[in-house]
């Protein structure tokens, strides 16, 4: 994988390479091809009737936010999903859409506290866009964003999906903004 900036190439050794003490975030618009770079995923669920076999039994991390959105999954909270039976361990942390829509700072607060609690350096994100509503899923990605930025992260993945590459871009130069220079962002696409 190889990502560019500024007509500069950057390889996955060199992304994210800040120390404990830097300010810098990288922030990764990744497309599906990308997405194994990162072991942790945020991201949300309709209720539905699929369990957490069925998340773990897909590969790809697209297959996993396909079947999160659509089939959905058999539960009502947020809850932290973890495979350590390959050879590396995947998490996901997944909140209830419904939580999203009926209280978005309680979501909001859930995962930048899971976050913490956990301290992972590396978080990829993925909320799939609602079609009903394209505005709250922008503000909420957003809002998100910048507080999971002024955590202790050092790389955030931003998943593609169905939101396109030019959407995501936006939401990155929004958070950069918004971050208003509390932190360097490194935006790589």
């Amino acid at each position: 994988m190889t990502k560019t900036m500024s007509g500069a190439q950057v390889t996955p050794a060199n992304v994210g390479i800040a120390g404990p003490e830097s300010d810098v975030l990288s922030l990764i618009i990744t497309r599906p091809e990308d997405t194994t770079d990162c072991p942790f995923w945020i991201g949300l669920y309709k209720k539905g009737d699929a369990g957490a076999r069925e998340v773990f039994a897909l590969e790809r991390i697209e297959d996993v936010f396909k079947l999160l959105m659509e089939q959905g999954l058999d539960e009502k909270q947020a809850l932290m999903l973890s495979d350590s039976s390959g050879e590396v361990t995947r998490q996901f942390y997944l909140v209830p859409e419904t939580l999203c829509l009926s209280d978005r700072q309680e979501a909001q607060a859930l995962i930048l506290k899971t976050v913490e609690a956990l301290k992972p350096t590396r978080i990829g994100v993925y909320f799939g866009i609602d079609m009903e509503d394209p505005e709250f899923s922008r503000v909420l990605l957003e809002e998100i964003l910048i507080g999971l930025a002024r955590t202790g992260i050092r790389e955030l993945f931003l998943f593609t999906g169905n939101l396109g590459v030019n959407a995501v871009l936006n939401a990155a130069l929004r958070v950069k903004h918004g971050l208003a220079g509390n932190k360097e962002l490194q935006v790589f696409h």
